[in-house]
């Protein structure tokens, strides 16, 4: 696929508009990199001390004297009301001191070693608290380098992943990773729906009718076969529609006007803007999601310039399929004139003007030829004998006899079809090339020879027999 060649802004007619997955490829950027970036190391903890030793004891005394002195109060005022009482109680006290008295140097012993023990326990726990806190300090500062290590390694991660993003993201990068993304899609259009019944709807438009525009007729015979109108696509319904099954290809074609009634202010209608900027988006974006490419026109083109817009198709086929049809059935054709696309102001002011009214038909492509090769040109796309005879009238008259003419004709047309294959070593011999080959042939206006004169005046499906042995 190739749609370099296309013009995908909606501001002007024509407007080409992809299917979604094509369209989210065509604004999309190729992938990033991944950015891997180092871990930082956890922070070191602070170690927790450990319980802090205590030492709660007292240094004993020989003595409790305040004890004893309590005790021998006591034993004085038991002794003023017994004597007997107050002699056990002063026994007792006698005996609690002289127990002290004895103990005392065993508890000082113990006392001493209890602190000697707490002293030791001190110390140690002491030194333990210094090494942790020290470790902790050498772990903090290995910590902080190694940190400024990563950060300066991850800088420098950040800065060629900038460097390889800016290189993606250059015009030629982002259009070739385009362009194969767009080698690699798969389009799935969906299928038409059921024919409208136009005995209960017509929903055809002016330049839809044969009678009115010549572009329905040369739609049906550049692209035999698929072109499909008066068919239903999800709620809408396309005012025509180009099915290539084989290609996986299907094309939306529309028609805009501005405004309706068509004879505005001239008649019982209201007047009703159509097909400004806006208006119809949902309609083009569900035509988009069901993989479908859309092609607009206004109906000024169409009317007047009916051989251009079908050009414009067969550019579109070519960017999809890679065929050849501009260059050999339109290489003589202009490129279509933009129009700028209306919006509610532009489209009042149209139907003011009663614009729909003055669009001439077109005879075919006049700037190229004359009246008479124009309506002969077009008497062999749509089949008019009736034409196709006054033509022939009109041929200049030759000394050969009709067989003999016949001969020399076929003999030139297979002579300029080895020739056209030639010069296009990849084109596919089918019968779509012998025919879009003999419609070309026929409105070369600088091809006056007997092979061009032969086809205009006889038409292409008696031409074609010419070629059936390629």
């Amino acid at each position: 696929m190739n749609f370099q060649n296309l013009k995908d802004t909606n501001l002007y007619y024509p407007t080409f508009l992809y299917p979604k997955v094509i369209e989210d490829i065509q604004t999309g950027m190729p992938p990033e990199p991944s950015l891997s970036l180092l871990n930082l190391p956890n922070k070191p903890v602070c170690p927790a001390p450990g319980q802090q030793p205590v030492f709660n004891k007292n240094a004993p005394e020989r003595c409790d004297y305040i004890l004893l002195g309590v005790g021998v109060f006591i034993a004085m005022v038991v002794s003023a009301f017994s004597i007997e009482a107050g002699l056990f109680f002063f026994g007792l006290i006698v005996f609690f001191t002289a127990w002290e008295l004895l103990t005392f140097p065993s508890r000082r012993n113990d006392y001493r070693q209890s602190l000697q023990e707490y002293q030791v326990n001190l110390q140690k726990f002491n030194r333990l608290a210094f090494e942790q806190r020290k470790h902790y300090e050498y772990q903090l500062s290995n910590h902080k380098k190694r940190c400024q290590e990563i950060e300066a390694e991850n800088q420098q991660r950040r800065q060629e992943h900038s460097r390889l993003c800016s290189q993606l993201h250059t015009p030629e990068k982002v259009a070739a990773w385009r362009q194969s993304q767009l080698q690699t899609v798969v389009v799935r259009p969906t299928s038409l729906g059921d024919k409208v019944d136009i005995t209960q709807f017509d929903p055809r438009g002016y330049p839809e009718f044969e009678s009115n525009s010549r572009f329905p007729g040369m739609l049906r015979n550049y692209f035999s076969g698929k072109i499909y109108s008066l068919r239903r696509l999800n709620r809408y319904i396309p005012d025509f529609a180009y099915v290539d099954e084989s290609k996986n290809l299907s094309i939306v074609i529309d028609i805009n006007e501005p405004y309706t009634p068509r004879q505005y202010p001239n008649s019982n209608g209201y007047l009703r803007l159509l097909h400004c900027l806006g208006q119809d988006n949902n309609r083009l974006r569900t035509f988009q999601s069901e993989d479908w490419f859309v092609l607009l026109f206004s109906e000024r083109q169409t009317l007047q310039h009916p051989l251009e817009c079908c050009k414009e198709v067969a550019r579109l086929i070519d960017s999809y399929t890679g065929s050849n049809l501009v260059q050999t059935c339109f290489s003589n054709v202009r490129d279509l004139e933009e129009e700028p696309h209306w919006d509610e102001a532009m489209a009042e002011t149209m139907a003011e003007q009663q614009a729909r009214l003055t669009y001439k038909r077109s005879y075919g492509h006049d700037r190229y030829f004359s009246r008479e090769q124009t309506d002969a040109i077009f008497a062999i796309l749509m089949g008019d004998t009736t034409n196709q005879t006054n033509q022939t009238n009109q041929q200049p008259k030759s000394n050969l006899s009709l067989e003999e003419q016949r001969k020399k004709a076929k003999k030139r047309i297979q002579h300029k079809f080895k020739r056209h294959l030639r010069q296009n070593p990849g084109l596919s011999i089918t019968e779509d090339a012998k025919k879009q080959f003999l419609i070309s042939l026929s409105t070369n206006s600088k091809a006056q020879g007997i092979a061009a004169t032969w086809v205009r005046t006889h038409g292409v499906e008696k031409a074609m027999t010419f070629l059936e042995h390629f």
